[in-house]
């Protein structure tokens, strides 16, 4: 048996009681990656390679527990064991516990289905019960960078570029005619917001906070589409047809990425395209409702009737298929996109006051089930501020 990190204890002799205790008891174990709030809210059964495994369970031994080992296997049939890092440490010598933990594990894991975890408790009577979780799916770590600006450090996640079907299609009765027709989009290779910008991003780079609900790890909010592109300095870059002004978040982000002068890190809003499709979960899209599951409250703060109406601090739900947080969810997202019907849509082009409105997407806490759905579009003014309203940044490549 191959194991990394565990603490190896030389079982010695124990009095008669203990010989002839009952074998230790392992109940509710549960492995996989802790969403949530709390680490023990929900468990789903997957593991990204080269990150943790959370692990819990309950433990009872008459005798007291002298080795908890854990191990991962490549099917059921595999009686070899793959890397893992574990110390035991804190459970040594009790007699029952609950095993809460973040386990180390190699990134030696091929990203697939098949894996199981084989949890071992051996008592001073040396004493052994395995129980096992069966069925871990490994998902391989998708490619980030992590940037420092004005002292805060945020991540932005690679999107391989692809065609995706855009909008609704026929057999979403909750589409409005906005969304349709659903229709294919070419997207180039560009990197995305891990999180929506937090507030603590945007207080260190404008030196103010204008959000409702304060919070440094929630997303920044009651901001205008103006309030991150610019409103009155003078133009810094020009990126899809939108002028970057020089007092606009975007311009301010860049020039503090890049040590206090412009470069070629030029930070932007997303187009709807770039938007939907990151949403989507990019070419590993597994088809789902709502941005990484069919089941909001997997991954969305949204309206619930009694709920807490407000933002939440980001990457507290599943992420989904690109480890992408709350693009459903949390606080709605302006895009660079003016409000137009797509082609042949029986929607009717906007009129009057709604010329020139920018579109806004992925719901927010206080946004219902039907307009949180990834192909939602809605629109408001670029000089805008609601609390409802965020953003999440892009860089192209």
């Amino acid at each position: 048996m191959f194991l990394l990190g565990l603490s190896m204890l030389t079982l010695t002799s124990c009095d008669k009681d203990e010989a002839t205790q009952a074998k230790p008891t392992i109940s509710n174990l549960e492995a996989g990656t802790a969403i949530g709030e709390y680490p023990d809210e929900t468990i789903e059964p997957w593991v990204v390679a080269g990150h943790q495994l959370h692990v819990e369970a309950e433990i009872a031994a008459d005798g007291k527990i002298a080795r908890i080992d854990v191990e991962i296997h490549k099917g059921s049939g595999d009686s070899s064991a793959l890397e893992v890092s574990y110390t035991t440490g804190k459970y040594i010598g009790v007699k029952s516990t609950t095993f809460l933990e973040h386990i180390d594990v190699s990134a030696r894991l091929a990203p697939g289905e098949g894996y199981d975890l084989h949890f071992t408790v051996i008592d001073m009577a040396g004493q052994t019960t395995t129980e096992k979780v069966e069925g871990l799916e490994v998902r391989a770590a998708v490619p980030s960078l992590t940037v420092t600006a004005a002292g805060v450090t945020f991540k932005m996640v690679e999107v391989a570029g692809g065609v995706f079907t855009m909008g609704a299609s026929t057999q979403d009765a909750e589409a409005y005619d906005i969304e349709k027709p659903a229709h294919d989009v070419a997207v180039s290779d560009y990197y995305i917001g891990e999180t929506e910008v937090t507030q603590a991003l945007w207080n260190a780079v404008m030196g103010n906070n204008p959000s409702h609900f304060i919070d440094d790890n929630n997303p920044v909010e009651t901001v205008s589409w103006h309030d991150i592109t610019g409103t009155s300095g003078s133009v810094g870059y020009t990126i899809d047809s939108v002028d970057y002004l020089t007092d606009g978040f975007c311009y301010k982000l860049s020039v503090a990425a890049n040590g206090g002068v412009l470069g070629s890190i030029r930070y932007i809003l997303p187009t709807e395209a770039e938007w939907e499709y990151a949403a989507r979960g990019g070419n590993g899209s597994k088809g789902y409702k709502y941005s990484g599951s069919n089941s909001i409250d997997d991954v969305a703060w949204y309206y619930k009737e009694n709920d807490t109406h407000a933002t939440r601090r980001v990457a507290q739900k599943t992420a989904n298929e690109l480890g992408l947080y709350d693009m459903t969810g949390n606080v709605w997202e302006w895009t660079t996109d003016l409000k137009d019907p797509y082609a042949g849509s029986a929607a009717e082009p906007p009129v009057g006051d709604h010329i020139g409105h920018r579109v806004i997407r992925g719901g927010s806490f206080d946004t219902g089930v039907r307009n949180s759905r990834v192909s939602y579009r809605d629109c408001y003014p670029p000089s805008e501020k609601d609390k409802y309203f965020g953003l999440r940044l892009v860089l192209r490549k």
